[in-house]
């Protein structure tokens, strides 16, 4: 949290009948500490000159996918026949844009520079959500999907999860706590970036 600048969070679902289309965004602003170094420089190292660096990252994640229900089943918690407690299972493909800026800030003796640049592409992903109903108000929500692949510009590969625990406290509001994680391995030109973004979060919905 204490390299957290700024972060933006919107999720909105839209259902037709067994048909689903959701939309994920994430905007994110991470800045680390200064840190600062003495340098020894010269022959013998008998010139010493402070350097420091600093290192800032802006991200910007939208994701669309489609999603199609491919089965309902009666929950592990129903009490009987009556009980409309089940599990609700659905696939989904979509596209997820990932644009990226880090900026290292470096500042050696009396000389600063800034150095980086954005670097956008689109990942297609594939995946499947769970809501597994714990009673008529609490659900369990689990969701995971991969891709990149390697194909054109995206990632060599790319995976994220999104465990969620959501409580219906009203027929139009619903409160959720969860974690979710999206892990990217990505080449440029004769390096690969590793990238993970994980950590819990609270979300609040309303269903119009």
């Amino acid at each position: 949290m204490k390299n957290l600048n700024a972060g933006v969070l919107l999720r909105g679902r839209a259902n037709f009948d067994k048909f689903s289309v959701v939309f994920d965004g994430e905007y994110f602003d991470l800045e680390s500490d200064r840190e600062t170094r003495t340098v020894r420089l010269g022959p013998e190292g008998g010139l010493e000159v402070p350097a420091s660096v600093k290192v800032e990252l802006l991200q910007y994640i939208l994701e669309l996918n489609a999603g199609y229900e491919i089965f309902v089943l009666k929950g592990p918690f129903s009490a009987g026949p009556n009980d409309e407690r089940g599990t609700v299972g659905e696939l989904y493909v979509g596209a997820r844009y990932i644009s990226l800026k880090p900026t290292v800030d470096v500042q050696f003796g009396p000389v600063s520079a800034k150095i980086g640049e954005w670097e956008s592409w689109v990942d297609g992903v594939v995946g499947a959500r769970l809501g597994i109903d714990l009673s008529k108000t609490v659900v369990l929500g689990i969701q995971g999907d991969v891709g990149g692949f390697n194909i054109g510009q995206s990632d060599k590969f790319a995976w994220s999860q999104i465990t969620s625990l959501s409580w219906n406290c009203s027929d139009s509001k619903t409160l959720a706590l969860g974690y979710k994680f999206l892990d990217i391995k990505r080449g440029i030109g004769d390096s690969t970036i590793d990238l993970q973004i994980r950590g819990p979060f609270i979300a609040s919905f309303i269903r119009f």
